[in-house]
């Protein structure tokens, strides 16, 4: 019976933050296209926003089930977590890369202004 009771639980628990949780998937959705703009879409950083945003998308669904799959969901969670672990590490390495401009070279060359 306790397994019950826990799984009511969960389940009114799950009820009450999914609104929550479904509004902060859809506002780092929203922000996706800025990292894209930002990153690019062939550079790494950008690659992984993209992945964990689609798998908390997917984590949503399966919690929308019914019953709710809370193993595929919590295994969508995990899976998320590592993508932006790892858009955080490759987003510091792209952050730290100069990028070549359209009209030359990156750093440009800085004039003399010692005096002679």
């Amino acid at each position: 019976m306790s397994g019950v009771k826990c799984s009511l639980r969960s389940t009114l628990l799950l009820a009450e933050r999914f609104p929550e949780a479904l509004r902060r998937i859809a506002k780092a959705h929203a922000r996706l296209a800025r990292v894209k703009l930002l990153f690019g879409i062939d550079i790494d950083a950008g690659k992984f926003a993209e992945s964990a945003i689609n798998t908390l998308w997917n984590g949503r669904h399966a919690l929308e089930r019914d019953p709710p799959d809370t193993t595929t969901a919590l295994e969508a969670s995990g899976q998320a977590l590592r993508q932006l672990n790892e858009f955080t590490v490759s987003a510091r390495a792209a952050l730290e890369k100069p990028r070549l401009r359209r009209s030359g070279t990156w750093p440009p060359a800085t004039p003399n202004t010692t005096d002679d």
